[in-house]
C-alpha cells in the first residue's frame, strides 16, 4: 500500500524506514553462549528460535511491508510534528495523509515508520497529495 502524504508544500518531509536491504543480509550475528541470544537481540523476522536452535527466516520478495505491519508490533516510531495524524500515512487510505506543521523548524518534518521486522525492499512508494 502506498503512503499518502498530502501536504500544500512538498519541502523537506523526510522518511526513515526500518529496512534491511540486500547488502545488510551479509552481516554476522555471532553469540558466545546461548544465554546471549536468548537475551532478545535476535533481529525480529530475519531470525527465529525454536527451542535451542536459532534459523534464518527466508525474507521474501514483493512484500507490501505495510499491509500487516501490526503483526509485527510495527507502527509510527516517532513522528516531528502533527503526530496526531502521523497514523494516516499507514492507514492504507490514499484520501487521508500526513503533514508536517509547517510552522515548526524543518528538522521537525519528518515521520520514522518502523515496519516491525527486516524487510527485503527494491523500493518505496510515496503518494503526494495532487496539490503538493
Amino acid at each position: 500500500m502506498p503512503f499518502a502524504v498530502p501536504s500544500s508544500r512538498v519541502g523537506c518531509v523526510l522518511l526513515a524506514f526500518a529496512v534491511f536491504t540486500g547488502s545488510a543480509m551479509a552481516d554476522q550475528i555471532r553469540f558466545d553462549r546461548p544465554s546471549e541470544w536468548r537475551q532478545g537481540a535476535l533481529p525480529l523476522g530475519a531470525i527465529q528460535l525454536d527451542g535451542d536452535v536459532l534459523r534464518t527466516v527466508e525474507l521474501r520478495r514483493g512484500t507490501d511491508a505495510i499491509s500487516n505491519l501490526a503483526d509485527f508490533d510495527g507502527g509510527i516510531r516517532a513522528a516531528g510534528s502533527n503526530t496526531a495524524t502521523a497514523r494516516r500515512t499507514i492507514d492504507g487510505s490514499e484520501v487521508t495523509g500526513w503533514e508536517p506543521d509547517w510552522d515548526r523548524p524543518a528538522e521537525d518534518w519528518y515521520i520514522e515508520i518502523d515496519l516491525g521486522r527486516a524487510v527485503n525492499a527494491n523500493s518505496v512508494s510515496l503518494v503526494f497529495d495532487d496539490e503538493a
